[in-house]
């Protein structure tokens, strides 16, 4: 039995008997692409990070259609490859414990936090490549307000259960499995809030890139 199913069940049994009420991070909207004028081929070796990036509109001037795919015969002006590194935040535990110490143990967070880094290869369709680095804190879990102590002893039985399903581990495992066959994964749901939590920290700067280098391409390739 996985042990992050385990936790869930003790969250849950603690709730019933508590009416605690957790509250999970949202996901991001889907933004869909508009007509097809500039293309923007979006793909990577992590599938769950191609599709956090190509769920968030990518904002150009103009229409503007995002292909999520390696292989395509269309006509493509930018083409994205993206990777990843996870890293493990230090002192996660100590912290959450802290929390439910200050509101007098009644407080219950299991949280994972992790310092994550992009690495984005833009290839015009002149052949340029231009290369961009970011970093971001990313952060999910889940939080309830419970009977006296009960915050504590939960926040700490949470962690103890989870000790083996680190960021870095969680990116190992998923790198492995689809999004498309992981939807119910638990792992991997914990995984894709990470990334989604990271990228949104990003995504501007991200996106100033890309117009940049779009502009930089118009120079060097005009209609």
């Amino acid at each position: 039995m996985k042990k992050i199913r385990s936790w869930k069940m003790i969250l849950l049994l603690m709730g019933l008997l508590s009416d605690c009420i957790l509250h999970p991070p949202l996901s991001s909207p889907v933004v869909k692409a508009g007509k097809a004028l500039h293309v923007i081929q979006i793909f990577s070796n992590d599938l769950w990070l191609q599709e956090v990036m190509c769920q968030n509109s990518v904002d150009v001037p103009g229409p503007v259609a995002v292909i999520c795919a390696e292989n395509s015969a269309a006509s493509i002006q930018q083409s994205i490859k993206a990777t990843v590194k996870v890293y493990n935040s230090d002192n996660v535990m100590l912290g959450d414990v802290f929390l439910s110490l200050m509101a007098v143990t009644c407080y219950l967070q299991i949280s994972k936090q992790a310092f994550i880094q992009f690495e984005f290869d833009v290839q015009s369709a002149d052949g340029h490549i231009s290369h961009y680095t970011d970093f971001a804190a990313a952060q999910t879990g889940v939080w309830a307000v419970l009977p006296l102590y009960a915050g504590l002893g939960g926040t700490i039985l949470g962690h103890l259960l989870n000790d083996d399903l680190s960021p870095e581990s969680l990116h190992s495992v998923c790198m492995e499995r689809s999004p498309s066959h992981s939807l119910l994964d638990d792992e991997c749901i914990a995984y894709r809030l990470l990334l989604e939590d990271a990228y949104s920290k990003i995504g501007s700067r991200f996106q100033s890139f890309l117009l940049k280098d779009k502009n930089n391409q118009a120079l060097r390739f005009p209609e």
